[in-house]
């Protein structure tokens, strides 16, 4: 099983993204990671580290970012921001907006691998959240609107990949999005990943939809 980091680099190799955007960067060790990139945006309200080569970081909220953000294209991001569901969905209702015809989305800690670390409350080690609930609200209707997307087995805690969007235009998802608390419990095809995918998979089908076309 890959990790996030190594999946996030074959990513990156594949899809060589002239803009990358990551929400919570803390050591920056994924920030790092957009060698091929023009610029790296990393958005975090209390970063540990510094800016080097081609990154820009925001000391900020999320939300603060994208109240000052009107154009230009996110080629890949990744959504690894304060582990709750509606702040993740939130940060990808936002980032929809920026997206072009061959961006990708990736959200991290959404396969939490027991309820403990799922908590909403801040736990030692591998916390999660219950980043998981945005995954599952999301899958269905982009699905319904013809865009891919995947559950990715990689440790620790999973990642769940967006892409082949049809239009950076995210309005349709603001109107037709209903969202309700999570349920209590992990779901049991999330807790023991019953339908993710191996990366090299998903990288693979992401290189036939957005690359073999370009």
């Amino acid at each position: 099983m890959v990790t996030r980091h190594q999946f996030l680099t074959m990513l990156h190799d594949l899809l060589k993204p002239r803009v990358y955007l990551e929400v919570g960067v803390q050591y920056g060790l994924s920030l790092d990671l957009a060698v091929h990139s023009e610029v790296a945006i990393g958005i975090d309200p209390q970063p540990l580290t510094q800016a080097k080569n081609n990154q820009i970081l925001f000391p900020m909220t999320s939300n603060e970012y994208w109240e000052s953000q009107s154009g230009g294209t996110i080629d890949l991001a990744f959504i690894d921001g304060s582990h709750l569901w509606e702040d993740a969905l939130e940060d990808f209702l936002n980032i929809v907006r920026f997206c072009g015809e061959f961006s990708v989305v990736v959200f991290d800690d959404v396969l939490p691998y027991n309820e403990a670390i799922a908590a909403r409350e801040p736990q030692p080690g591998d916390w999660t959240g219950d980043v998981w609930y945005a995954m599952v609200l999301l899958e269905p209707l982009l699905q319904e609107r013809g865009l891919k997307t995947a559950r990715v087995n990689t440790f620790p805690t999973g990642s769940f990949v967006v892409w082949d969007f049809a239009s950076g235009d995210g309005a349709w998802l603001d109107r037709h999005l209903r969202t309700n608390p999570p349920p209590s419990g992990v779901p049991a095809d999330v807790l023991y990943r019953f339908n993710a995918l191996e990366a090299e998979d998903v990288v693979n089908r992401i290189k036939e939809d957005l690359c073999v076309s370009q």
